[in-house]
């Protein structure tokens, strides 16, 4: 893993315009953009965390932004050689010569975060949709009624699982090792049975 220095950005364009990052502060080792997948999101966030710390007034760092036809922007973290952040900077190159992710329960509060978001935009919709569809395979005279339901309780009463691969999360059941027969009785309506 080589450091990159900011005289390596292209500091003449209208997109690149440090503010106090010199041409010789060090970049890196990470950086982030809009299509950041989890790891790059989490190693981002805990290296700020970590400059920021020896760093408050952020006389020897600075972040870059810049904007990028490609990914949207794109942002680097530049600090002033021989200051506390490119000690940071340098231990955080040397953990990752070891190991792809700085700290591991960062990186699982934010896939975590992510599914939380996932699910409420549409995984539940999808899992009741499924859920519906299923059960009136099983029960199809009768209409069924989840709309009181904790559609993530029953998820994971079902061994409803997730799982994310960087960039987005999925939500699934194996349907096939539940008898919901029960589940239809449970949520059927009261109401009269389907007409055929």
């Amino acid at each position: 893993m080589t450091t990159n220095t900011v005289k390596d950005l292209n500091t003449e364009s209208s997109y690149c315009k440090p503010e106090r990052a010199q041409l010789d502060w060090y970049l890196g080792p990470v950086g982030t953009s809009r299509d950041a997948d989890s790891v790059v999101r989490s190693n981002w966030r805990v290296l700020i965390e970590r400059v920021v710390a020896v760093d408050p007034e952020g006389v020897d760092h600075e972040i870059i932004h810049m904007g990028h036809w490609a990914v949207g922007w794109v942002e680097y973290l530049a600090v002033r050689p021989g200051s506390q952040a490119a000690v940071v900077q340098s231990q955080a190159i040397d953990k990752l010569r070891e190991h792809v992710i700085l700290n591991e329960d960062d990186l699982s509060m934010i896939e975590h975060d992510d599914m939380t978001e996932s699910w409420d935009s549409y995984g539940d919709t999808q899992f009741k949709r499924d859920l519906l569809k299923r059960l009136d395979d099983v029960d199809p005279k009768h209409e069924h009624d989840l709309d009181d339901v904790d559609l993530w309780e029953q998820f994971r009463d079902l061994d409803g699982d997730w799982e994310h691969d960087g960039n987005s999360v999925s939500f699934t059941v194996p349907w096939s090792k539940w008898d919901l027969t029960e589940l239809a009785d449970k949520y059927r309506q009261v109401s009269e049975p389907v007409s055929e």
